[in-house]
């Protein structure tokens, strides 16, 4: 089935915004994560004619169809963040900067995908639009804020689809339905006041650390790589330079395992599995490209962040950006400029423990716990039976990474009791590409059986 195939093959495919469109309206049902579908006209008809090679290669996503998070805007589209308030507002008579460039590039957005109240929870549930459904079992949380993105991925109801992240809204819905995401180098993808998203934030980037993102969610690594191979050329680079050093290509990568986060809890399942991967991995070969690589991983205790300082530093960029329009008390100023150089000291860590150890990424859960059942009325979770508040629980391992501005690619690692279990591989800030080839290489070791195959 087309869905199926590697997003490389369906570039340019004819009728494959029909496909999509008839998995949306047979499918969606199931786990309610696209809110709002419509195949534009034009697209329908040009996608019936041949394509010249000419065509292909100079529109390089020609005829993708994608789907949208309802906190961006897309041209002829309503975005509602899940609040009733924004419920019958005109269509959007633009689209936001990421969705341009995809149209640029010839990708044609179908849809619209379910997001919590205002984007201000790890599930997906609102008033508007109702509640997303896990697509490997309705009575689990698909995450959030991002949740409607990656079910709608892993059901297959498009090509790929477009979601933000700042306190792990990519990771987060990507571990939970096996699918794979990029949260970008910080300036890379990054969600200002200039750009059409909802809720409405400031318009200096300082105000909030470059902490909000777009990015995109795929069925696979190799399929987020053929993408962001094409869009990293048309991004800024943002603060930081890509480093040739860290090119691996054909040669020996090592990478850190890193499970003991200081005072964040792990279920023991989670933990178990990712202890595992040195000896997976141990002496592997993999071919790629007619490259040999070998891929080593070992335990680490990861670098010396200071977690309680950057969780502190998040809320300072996160907390009333509606409030960010007026003059910065001093009060204000000083917090501000405290969680700027936590944010500095926290992103020099992480990539000084990089360069020493020798490693091309670390890898880390995600959260604390599996795919959960709905908890709507955010209860504490129990991990190996003890009790843990539902924000440090879920967002303990992402939200460092948040600050700190290095690329994280999110991936599924393997299937617990039935639930998928994704994890976050981290690099050192501006080397998402080298990220993605040794997150490709990773995949293939892990021959990860879970993804979901519904024709």
């Amino acid at each position: 089935m087309e869905h199926e195939l590697p997003l490389a093959q369906q570039v340019a495919t004819p009728n494959l915004v029909a496909h999509y469109m008839s998995r949306i309206w047979n499918l969606n049902p199931l786990v309610n994560a696209v809110v709002e579908a419509c195949a534009p006209e034009e697209e329908e008809a040009a996608e019936q004619d041949s394509f010249t090679e000419e065509q292909i290669i100079s529109k390089a996503f020609f005829g993708l169809p994608f789907l949208v998070k309802d906190s961006l805007d897309v041209l002829g589209f309503h975005t509602t963040c899940g609040a009733s308030v924004y419920e019958h507002n005109a269509s959007a008579d633009g689209d936001c900067k990421l969705v341009a460039l995809l149209k640029k590039l010839r990708a044609i957005p179908i849809g619209k995908t379910n997001v919590p109240f205002l984007s201000q929870d790890m599930q997906t549930f609102n008033e508007v639009y109702g509640t997303t459904f896990n697509p490997y079992d309705a009575k689990l949380s698909s995450g959030g804020s991002s949740g409607g993105s990656a079910a709608a991925i892993a059901l297959g109801l498009a090509a790929f689809a477009i979601g933000t992240d700042w306190n792990g809204s990519l990771r987060i819905p990507a571990a939970f339905c096996g699918v794979s995401s990029l949260r970008a180098s910080r300036g890379r993808l990054t969600v200002d006041g200039s750009d059409r998203v909802l809720p409405h934030i400031p318009p200096n980037p300082c105000l909030t650390g470059e902490i909000l993102v777009s990015g995109i969610f795929t069925r696979t690594v190799e399929d987020l790589k053929f993408l962001m191979s094409t869009l990293l050329p048309f991004l800024p680079s943002g603060e930081f330079q890509e480093d040739e050093e860290s090119s691996f290509l054909g040669g020996a990568v090592n990478v850190g395992v890193w499970t003991s986060f200081n005072g964040v809890p792990l279920d023991t399942r989670i933990r178990d599995c990712m202890e595992a991967i040195p000896s997976m991995l141990e002496a592997s070969n993999v071919a790629v490209n007619n490259s040999r690589l070998v891929v080593r991983a070992e335990l680490t205790n990861g670098p010396s962040l200071d977690m309680a300082r950057l969780h502190k530093a998040l809320q300072v960029f996160t907390h009333n950006w509606d409030e960010f329009d007026v003059e910065l008390s001093s009060d204000r100023t000083i917090k501000l400029e405290a969680a700027l150089a936590v944010q500095y000291e926290g992103g020099t860590e992480v990539d000084r423990f990089l360069k020493f150890s020798g490693y091309a990424a670390v890898l880390t859960p995600v959260s604390a716990v599996l795919p959960h059942e709905h908890n709507y009325e955010h209860r504490p979770f129990k991990v190996n039976g003890v009790d843990v508040p539902y924000w440090r629980a879920l967002t303990g391992y992402v939200a460092p990474f948040s600050v700190t501005g290095n690329p994280v690619v999110t991936m599924p690692l393997c299937v617990i009791d039935g639930r998928p279990c994704g994890i976050q591989v981290v690099g050192r800030r501006g080397c998402d590409r080298h990220l993605l080839d040794i997150c490709a290489y990773l995949e293939q070791q892990f021959a990860y059986k879970g993804h979901l195959h519904m024709n």
